[in-house]
C-alpha cells in the first residue's frame, strides 16, 4: 500500500512536469506554471527522502554524490533540466519502468490532444514560425514546431518500447501519421528522422537482435556521436570544407557549436549561458543564440564531469539492454542518441523517460523491464 501511494505521488509529479513543459502556451495555464517550477523539485526531494526507510550505505553515498554534483552544476549554470532528470531518476527506486512508460504514452497523448483542442478554441498564444524559404511551420498550440515534433517522437519511442515483441497495424499507423505531421505540419526535420529510425528498427528488429556485431558496437554509440560532434566542431572552427558541408546538412548546428565553444570554452562544472536563446544584436554578432547539438550542449553548458557521467550512463544502458536481451530499451535509446546530433533534449526525462532505468544501477536492482509479449495501452 505504501509503495502504491508513493507511485501515485511520483506519477502526479511527472504529470505536472509534462504540463509545465508542454502546456506553456495554453493561456489559462500560464499563471500556474511558475508555481510548478518550484513545487516539482521540492516534491521530488521529499519523495527521495521518504521512498525507503533504509538505504544501503553504498546506495546512500551514490545518491548524496549525485545530488551534490547536480546542485553544484545547477548553481553554476542556472539551468534546471539536468537536475530535474537526476532527481526523477533518484526518486524512481520503486518505480517499474514498463508501467511508467505505459503511463507516459497515455499522458502525452492526452496532453497532445488537449493542447490541439485549446489551439483550435483560440486558447493558446503560440507564435507563427517560418523557414527562410517561406515554409510555414505550424505549432498546433505548442511553444515551437520542434516541440510538437519532439512530443510525437517521444510518443513513438514509447509505443515502440511497450509493443516491442508484437507490433500491431495501429502502431505502424501512429508512426506514419507522426512522420506526416512532422513533415507537413510542423516541418520538424530532426523529429522526422528520429521517428523514421524508430520505424526502421521496428521493421528490422529481428536482424538487430541476432547480429552480434551490432550488439557489441552499439555500446560505444554515445561516445562515438560525442567525439564526432566535437571533432566536426573543431574542424569547422579551423575552416575545413568537410565541416562546412556537414554544417549545411545540419542546418548551421556546427556554426553555433563552434561559436559557443570559442566564447565559453570547456571546464569541469559548465557555464551560465547569458541571454541564451535571445536574438538581440549584441549577442547575434557573436553567433551565440542557441546550441542544439546535445553533445556539445552538455559539454559546454554542464561541464566535463556531467558529460562523462551521461555518456557512461547511456553506454551502460545499451550494454545491459543487449546483454539481457531487452531490446525495447535499444529501440528507445538509439533513435534519441542520433536525434542528439540535431537537438539537445535527449537528457530531459520528460522526453526520454527510459533514463529512469538508471535507478537500477544506483539502487543495485536487477536490470529488468518485465516487458512481455505485449502491453495494452
Amino acid at each position: 500500500m505504501k509503495i502504491n501511494i508513493y507511485n501515485k505521488l511520483y506519477y502526479l509529479s511527472y504529470f505536472l512536469l509534462l504540463i509545465y513543459t508542454l502546456c506553456n502556451r495554453v493561456t489559462f495555464l500560464i499563471p500556474v506554471l511558475p508555481v510548478l517550477k518550484y513545487i516539482i523539485p521540492i516534491f521530488l526531494v521529499l519523495l527521495i527522502l521518504i521512498q525507503s526507510r533504509k538505504y544501503k550505505l553504498n546506495c546512500l553515498m551514490i545518491v548524496f554524490m549525485l545530488m551534490a554534483l547536480s546542485f553544484v552544476v545547477f548553481l553554476r549554470t542556472k539551468e534546471e533540466f539536468l537536475l530535474c532528470t537526476i532527481l526523477y531518476i533518484l526518486a524512481a527506486k520503486d518505480v517499474k519502468i514498463d508501467e511508467f512508460i505505459k503511463k507516459d504514452v497515455k499522458y502525452k497523448l492526452f496532453i497532445l490532444l488537449f493542447v490541439i483542442i485549446c489551439y483550435k478554441l483560440g486558447l493558446t498564444s503560440s507564435n507563427i514560425f517560418s523557414r527562410s524559404d517561406g515554409t510555414i511551420r505550424n505549432t498546433l498550440g505548442f511553444a515551437h514546431p520542434n516541440q510538437l515534433g519532439l512530443c510525437l517522437f517521444s510518443i513513438s519511442c514509447g509505443i515502440a518500447f511497450i509493443h516491442y515483441k508484437k507490433y500491431k497495424i495501429t502502431d505502424y499507423l501512429i508512426f506514419i501519421m507522426s512522420l506526416i505531421i512532422c513533415h507537413s505540419v510542423c516541418d520538424s526535420r530532426s523529429s522526422f528522422f528520429g521517428i523514421l529510425i524508430v520505424l526502421l528498427i521496428a521493421l528490422f528488429r529481428k536482424f538487430i537482435e541476432n547480429n552480434k556485431l551490432i550488439n557489441k558496437l552499439i555500446v560505444f554509440l554515445p561516445e562515438v556521436l560525442f567525439l564526432l560532434s566535437l571533432l566536426f566542431t573543431i574542424l569547422y572552427t579551423n575552416n575545413f570544407q568537410i565541416a562546412y558541408d556537414v554544417n549545411k546538412v545540419l542546418n548551421s548546428r556546427l556554426y553555433h557549436a563552434s561559436a559557443f565553444l570559442n566564447y565559453y570554452g570547456i571546464n569541469l562544472f559548465g557555464h551560465y549561458f547569458d541571454y541564451y536563446g535571445l536574438t538581440n544584436l549584441r549577442y547575434d554578432l557573436r553567433g551565440l543564440t542557441i546550441l542544439d547539438n546535445a553533445y556539445m550542449h552538455i559539454l559546454i553548458h554542464f561541464g566535463v564531469i556531467q558529460t562523462v557521467l551521461v555518456l557512461l550512463s547511456y553506454s551502460k544502458l545499451l550494454k545491459d539492454s543487449c546483454t539481457n536481451k531487452k531490446y525495447e530499451v535499444f529501440i528507445y535509446l538509439v533513435p534519441f542518441l542520433i536525434y542528439g546530433l540535431m537537438e539537445r533534449h535527449i537528457f530531459e526525462i520528460q522526453y526520454n523517460c527510459v533514463l529512469l532505468l538508471l535507478s537500477t544501477f544506483i539502487y543495485l536492482k536487477e536490470f529488468q523491464t518485465k516487458t512481455k509479449n505485449h502491453i495494452n495501452i
